[in-house]
């Protein structure tokens, strides 16, 4: 294959048209070996179906048999409009080329899958000519790569999408022989051929079963605490974020378990007896479960979110004042919560109000202004480092307050040893580095 290949022809003129190529990038793009052989087994392979092509980082062309990750630019998306070979007579026919934005381009992979491939390989009229079995495992391909799409998609999107087997699509579950002796002759053949079908459609739904459990396992595994883990310094609006979008994807979760879809893979696994049955109760369990706990939590953080918001748009001189008021909505969540009096969530919730009103503090220092302004006026500089230290230590009474009121209550020791540790590697160090700065120039103002 080379640049001349007639193949290429309709991609050209749209790529370069799209992408605003100038005739020799295009002519480079399409001598490279690598790319020659990418678009090569596009056109011989029947089983490829989908081509992309987009700038790198380089702001040079790439092209690729699967969509493209974290592409915010244009995409040529070309896919071939049945499964067949393209040749020099049928490209301009067999091939469907659209200009996508980089995110977007696994729904068109989604939508040429529904409304283009997958009907056209399962109308009998198209496939009638080709050997047996190969529509059927075209399709099934097919399918399996736009359940994929759909399933990344959802996740980029924060969502957890539950594909459905593509045999359900096709089983008739109404078309039951009742009258076997007007019938005699095609009973067998169509016992046979029902048992072949029921068989498939089980394997089908027990493998969608172990993908559903999969995905909700993974979903429900996520915890508020990973950034933290990481080693990052998360804020309380992102506990709040975590929460909410949790409560929302269990929802969607929950609406698709109910589907109808759904509800003939429960009959199909259990009419069946299949081991698989017990593995969608527990799917079942499971989401309700989480359900209950992430409204709990979600209707309980609110109060100590509004309080927050509230904080948020004083001046820092009224801060120290609200300190234990914003303790006291972390003390009443940990009484009103069924989910969330547990040390872990607790030690993380209180890290994150620790990280805001730290980094609320240093925002009112701006450091490089309080040293310069330490040389030339150091008076006022002086003052909004006491109300720091003020405010921080306003901070640390609040804690104390806090965890006094825990221990009364019988609570756990978990938080109490949280917040020895915040007094010690959080909020100690940051007074002692303010007093350091005061001792030194403590004595040219006094």
């Amino acid at each position: 294959m080379d640049g001349k290949d007639e193949r290429l022809e309709p991609v050209r003129g749209f790529a370069v048209k799209a992408l605003r190529l100038d005739p020799e990038t295009w002519r480079e793009f399409v001598s490279e070996e690598e790319n020659q052989v990418t678009f090569s087994t596009f056109f011989n392979t029947q089983d490829c179906t989908h081509l992309f092509i987009c700038r790198g980082p380089d702001s040079g062309l790439s092209v690729s048999l699967d969509f493209p990750k974290n592409v915010q630019t244009k995409v040529i998306c070309v896919s071939k409009t049945g499964r067949e070979v393209i040749s020099k007579e049928n490209a301009r026919k067999s091939l469907m080329i659209e200009e996508v934005q980089g995110e977007d381009a696994m729904s068109f992979i989604i939508s040429v899958s529904e409304e283009v491939t997958c009907p056209l390989l399962s109308n009998p009229e198209v496939s009638s000519s080709w050997a047996a079995g190969v529509a059927e495992e075209a399709l099934r391909f097919l399918e399996k790569q736009k359940n994929e799409a759909l399933v990344m998609k959802a996740q980029i999107e924060g969502r957890t999408f539950l594909p459905y087997p593509d045999a359900l699509r096709y089983h008739n579950f109404h078309d039951d022989i009742h009258d076997d002796a007007l019938h005699e002759d095609n009973v067998h053949d169509d016992r046979e051929g029902r048992k072949l079908s029921d068989v498939k459609l089980l394997h089908a739904c027990d493998s969608t079963i172990i993908e559903w459990a999969g995905l909700v396992s993974e979903f429900l595994q996520q915890d508020s605490s990973q950034p933290v883990l990481d080693g990052l310094k998360p804020l309380p609006s992102e506990e709040f974020h975590f929460w909410k979008n949790r409560l929302k994807n269990l929802h969607f979760i929950q609406r698709q378990l109910m589907s109808s879809r759904a509800q003939q893979v429960a009959s199909v696994v259990e009419q069946a007896e299949s081991v698989y049955w017990s593995t969608l109760r527990d799917i079942y369990r499971d989401v309700q479960e989480g359900l209950k706990e992430a409204e709990d939590v979600t209707l309980n953080l609110t109060p100590l979110q509004e309080k927050l918001e509230e904080v948020e748009q004083m001046e820092y001189q009224q801060l120290g004042d609200n300190m234990a008021a914003v303790m006291e909505e972390v003390r009443l969540l940990w009484i009103r919560s069924e989910f969330y009096c547990k040390p872990c969530r607790i030690v993380v919730l209180l890290q994150e109000v620790c990280n805001l009103f730290i980094q609320t503090s240093r925002k009112f220092l701006r450091g490089e202004e309080v040293m310069r302004g330490l040389v030339s006026d150091p008076g006022p500089v002086l003052d909004d480092v006491r109300l720091v230290i003020w405010t921080l230590q306003a901070l640390k009474e609040a804690y104390s307050q806090c965890r006094t009121q825990l221990e009364n209550q019988q609570q756990v020791s978990g938080v109490c040893v949280y917040v020895s540790r915040c007094e010690s590697e959080v909020v100690r160090p940051d007074l002692r580095y303010l007093q350091l700065d005061q001792r030194l120039f403590t004595s040219s103002q006094f």
